[in-house]
C-alpha cells in the first residue's frame, strides 16, 4: 500500500480452514458480477507445487535471486564466463531478463569511479611537480619513478594473472604517490647540488650517495609491510592479495629500477635545457 512517500506491506490471508489443502483453497467461494457464486476452481486450476516461498520485489517487480561465490578474485571474469554460458544454454521467457548484482555492480561502479580519479590524481600530480620544479624536464624525471613502479605492479599483474580490480588500482594511486616522493627527493638535492657548483656527473654521484638509502628504505619498508598479504592464500585473500601484490612489486622492483634510471636521465639530459622547458 503506498500513501504518499510512504510504503507499507500488507498481507492478506484466509481463514485456515479454507486454506488448508488444496481441495478448501478450489472451493473458495467468489462472488461475481452478476450476484452468482462460484467456486475458485471454476476459474482457476489449483495445484500444489513445491517452490519459492516468499515473493521477492524490487522496483515494483517481482524477482529471484540466485547467489553463488567464487574462489578467484577474478570476479569480471568469472561473471564474463557466466553471461557467454548463459547466452548459449538458456532461453528466457518473455518478460524475464536477467541483472548481475553483488560484488560485480560494486565492482563495475567502482571502475567508473576510478577511470575518472586515477586520471584526476595523475593531473594533479604532474601540476604540482611543475610548480614546484618550475621544469618539464624536471617534472619528467621526477614523474619516471612513477612510470616506473606503475610498470612493474604491471606486469607483476600479467606474470600472476591477475585481473585488475579495485583493490589492485587502489595499490597503483598508492605506489604513484611514494614513487612521485622518492623521484622529487632525488631530483631535488640533484639541483641544489648542480647549483651550488658541481658538474652534472658530480651532482648526480653526490645524490645518489645521499639519498640511495633513504629512497631505498622508503620502497622496501612499504614492500615489506604487505609481504605477507601477497603471498597469502586461502578463504578471504581476495580482496586483499592484488592490492598487496602492485604495492610489494611496484615498491621493491620499482623503487631499485628508480634508482637506476633517474640519474641516467639525470646526466643524459644536459642541464641547460632545463632553463628552455
Amino acid at each position: 500500500m503506498l500513501k504518499g512517500d510512504e510504503q507499507f506491506d500488507l498481507v492478506i490471508r484466509f481463514p485456515k480452514d479454507y486454506r488448508k489443502t488444496a481441495k478448501e483453497i478450489a472451493s473458495i467461494p467468489i462472488l461475481t458480477p452478476t450476484g452468482q457464486l462460484i467456486k475458485l476452481s471454476d476459474v482457476a486450476n489449483v495445484e500444489y507445487h513445491i517452490g519459492a516461498f516468499f515473493i521477492y520485489r524490487e522496483n515494483y517487480q517481482r524477482f529471484l535471486p540466485i547467489k553463488f561465490s567464487i574462489t578467484t578474485s577474478n570476479v569480471g571474469g568469472v561473471i564474463k564466463r557466466a553471461k557467454e554460458t548463459i547466452a548459449k544454454s538458456v532461453k528466457l521467457p518473455p518478460g524475464y531478463h536477467l541483472e548481475w548484482s553483488g560484488e560485480y555492480r560494486q565492482m563495475i561502479q567502482a571502475q567508473h569511479q576510478m577511470a575518472i580519479i586515477i586520471p584526476v590524481a595523475v593531473f594533479i600530480a604532474l601540476a604540482i611537480l611543475y610548480l614546484y620544479f618550475k621544469s618539464l624536464r624536471y617534472t619528467f624525471v621526477a614523474f619516471s619513478s612513477a612510470i616506473v613502479a606503475i610498470g612493474t605492479a604491471i606486469v607483476t599483474l600479467l606474470v600472476l594473472k591477475m585481473a585488475f580490480s579495485v583493490s589492485s588500482a587502489i595499490g597503483f594511486i598508492s605506489i604513484m604517490g611514494v614513487s612521485i616522493m622518492n623521484g622529487s627527493v632525488i631530483v631535488t638535492q640533484f639541483i641544489k647540488l648542480y647549483e651550488s657548483g658541481l658538474s652534472v656527473y658530480d651532482a648526480v654521484i653526490e645524490t645518489m650517495k645521499d639519498k640511495f638509502r633513504p629512497v631505498l628504505m622508503t620502497g622496501l619498508v612499504a614492500a615489506l609491510g604487505l609481504l605477507p598479504a601477497a603471498v597469502r592464500t586461502g578463504i578471504g585473500t581476495q580482496v586483499q592479495k592484488p592490492l598487496a601484490v602492485v604495492v610489494v612489486s611496484g615498491m621493491s622492483i620499482g623503487t631499485i629500477a628508480t634508482l637506476l634510471l633517474i640519474p641516467v636521465l639525470l646526466y643524459i639530459i644536459p642541464p641547460k635545457d632545463y632553463a628552455k622547458f
